[in-house]
């Protein structure tokens, strides 16, 4: 799958696993350290 964040180019992905609500991806290239801690920042995890 292709995965788009505003503010990010679209990352390709794969859903490696699903609860029925919430999906956790597997990206195909590791993430840049600075891409990753933006995106947590931006999208942080809600419980």
């Amino acid at each position: 799958m292709w995965l788009t964040l505003p503010g990010l180019a679209a990352l390709q992905a794969k859903i490696v696993w699903n609860d029925g609500t919430i999906v956790g991806c597997e990206f195909s290239t590791l993430l840049n350290p600075a891409v990753h801690e933006n995106i947590l920042a931006r999208f942080p995890i809600q419980v």
